[in-house]
């Protein structure tokens, strides 16, 4: 990855997001050619539109 798609996308960085109604805290691993990011959680690796991640501060 180049360092401007790392942080367009933040890949590598904490992220919380809400998926039937619960929060799951994850990292950032990477980006599908359609532009969804993929997310590694403890329990499991998801494919996620951008829209519903929020970062953790």
């Amino acid at each position: 990855h180049s360092l401007y798609t790392e942080r367009m996308y933040g890949i590598g960085k904490e992220y919380r997001v809400e998926t039937g109604g619960k929060l799951i805290k994850g990292v950032i691993k990477g980006v599908t050619k359609e532009g969804h990011l993929i997310l590694e959680t403890p329990e499991e690796t998801l494919t996620l539109p951008s829209a519903t991640l929020w970062r953790v501060a």
